[in-house]
């Protein structure tokens, strides 16, 4: 699909999207902490990938790739924007067996953390979750 997409097919590149859309948009909103914001970092993420859609060496690192993207579009808007990253508690999925106060301690342990560090260990929960 990847080599479809590289040729200029934009159904594939769609199709290549379509997969990651739902991980793209709870990435962008952990950085972003709002939906406007975050929609606006997935819009920008699809255009820089679209725009070069040639640099990813293999469909198997699309989404690595794509997520990196999304990662420093995130970063920039935050830096244009100056915005205090804060994490909320909706963040973190429903449904586990964490207490409230558990997910409020979690959560705001995570929020302490260099961006650099949260942002591996973000990437690390995705993977978990994803069972990799």
């Amino acid at each position: 699909m990847a080599k479809k997409a590289q040729k200029g097919n934009s159904e594939a590149f769609l199709q290549l999207l379509q997969t990651e859309k739902v991980k793209l948009y709870k990435m962008a909103y952990i950085y972003m902490k709002n939906d406007n914001d975050a929609l606006d970092v997935v819009q920008d993420t699809v255009t820089k990938t679209f725009a070069n859609i040639n640099s990813v060496k293999s469909e198997r690192y699309f989404s690595t790739w794509l997520m990196k993207i999304l990662i420093n579009t995130a970063l920039e808007h935050l830096r244009k924007n100056s915005k205090i990253v804060l994490m909320h508690e909706d963040v973190v999925e429903q449904g586990q067996a964490y207490s409230h106060d558990e997910r409020m301690d979690l959560l705001h342990a995570i929020e302490q953390l260099e961006e650099k560090y949260k942002t591996v260990l973000l990437q690390l929960g995705w993977k978990m979750a994803k069972g990799l």
